[in-house]
Parts: C-alpha cells; sequence; structure tokens
C-alpha cells in the first residue's frame, strides 16, 4: 500500500513539474559565483602597490599602525559585513578632514594592510600547524621505541644497572 501512495505521489509531482518551464529552475544562476581568492588577492596587491606609491611615508605609518589595532577588532568580529565601516571608523580618528574620496582610497588601504597581515598570519598559523603535526608524529614514534625499549630492559637486575659507571 505505501509503495503504491508514494508512486502515485512521485507520478503526480512529475507530472506537474514536467509543465513547468526548465528556465524555471535554472539553479546555476541562482547561487552566486564562486569567489576566486587568487585572482582578487593579485588587484588587490596591484592596487595596493599603485597606492604605496602615492600616499605619504608619515600617512602610511599612522595607517599602518592603525591597521594593527583594526586586525584585533576584525578578528573578533563574527561577520564581514561592517569591516568596510571598521576601516573608515579607524582612519576617522586619525584623520577629520577628509573628502569622501580620500576616505575611501584610505579605507582601502587600510584593510588592504589588514587583508595581508590575516593572509601572514594565516600562513604561519599553518605552518605552525603542520611543524606541530610533525612533532606529534614525531613523539608518537618516539614513545613506541621507548615502550619497546622498555620491554627490553624489564628483565636486567639491578646489580647491573648500578654496576653502570
Amino acid at each position: 500500500m505505501k509503495k503504491a501512495i508514494i508512486l502515485t505521489i512521485l507520478f503526480i509531482s512529475g507530472s506537474l513539474f514536467a509543465s513547468i518551464p526548465e528556465s524555471s529552475f535554472n539553479l546555476k544562476n541562482s547561487y552566486p559565483q564562486e569567489f576566486n581568492i587568487d585572482k582578487a588577492s593579485k588587484e588587490i596587491k596591484s592596487k595596493n602597490s599603485k597606492l604605496r606609491k602615492l600616499i605619504g611615508k608619515k600617512v602610511q605609518r599612522k595607517l599602518f599602525g592603525a591597521a594593527e589595532e583594526l586586525i584585533t577588532d576584525i578578528v573578533r568580529t563574527a561577520s564581514g559585513v561592517y569591516y568596510e565601516k571598521m576601516g573608515l571608523d579607524a582612519i576617522k580618528k586619525e584623520y577629520s578632514d577628509f573628502t569622501a574620496e580620500q576616505y575611501d582610497v584610505l579605507n582601502f588601504f587600510i584593510l588592504a594592510r589588514v587583508a595581508s597581515e590575516l593572509d601572514r598570519k594565516n600562513f604561519l598559523a599553518e605552518e605552525d600547524s603542520m611543524r606541530l603535526e610533525l612533532y606529534r608524529d614525531r613523539r608518537d614514534k618516539l614513545y613506541r621505541s621507548l615502550l619497546e625499549i622498555i620491554k627490553k630492559i624489564e628483565g636486567v637486575p639491578e646489580a647491573t644497572i648500578k654496576s653502570i659507571k
């Protein structure tokens, strides 16, 4: 009985969906295009490099200091929705009388610096993680060797051990 009901439902739903054009189910367009981090990284680095040549060293140093504080705030923030505002707020602490375009340029510059630092810290964390895994593996092998040696020396008399000088 259950099979008949399930087959009936499938048959009816199949005939219902058959009447809807395929274009209505075009799922490829309903999801955003996959984000290419490598392409974005190259574009950001290129723009940042050009801006470094244009922005004065004194301003850069001030923004780098602000970026260090901003990194902590960004890491604590759960969502990326406010990053642009967070960068703008950090800049406005340092500078108060710029045009909107200047603020946008400096905001890009400071957030690019933050992204660069986060990439560097992520790389170091991955490197540390791999190193830690390697150390754990070696430690485990060393413990196994020590257990084998314990089995070998279990029967060694105390007198033999005391005679070692």
